[in-house]
């Protein structure tokens, strides 16, 4: 990725924000982040760059 993983204005970025301030605040608990299993939803499909970037963040 160009852009650094602080920065908060990407989704890369704010997850690491979210995560790193979870872990500091429940040092002791387990952390889980879920997404839906693919072809879950009847939504439109998201372009794949948008896909990339959300999986990469994943």
């Amino acid at each position: 990725m160009d852009t650094p993983s602080t920065e908060t204005r990407t989704f890369y970025g704010a997850l690491k924000h979210i995560a790193e301030g979870l872990i500091n605040r429940y040092p002791d608990k387990l952390i889980v982040f879920l997404t839906p299993p693919h072809g879950s939803s009847d939504t439109v499909p998201i372009l794949v760059s948008d896909l990339f970037i959300f999986s990469e963040g994943v």
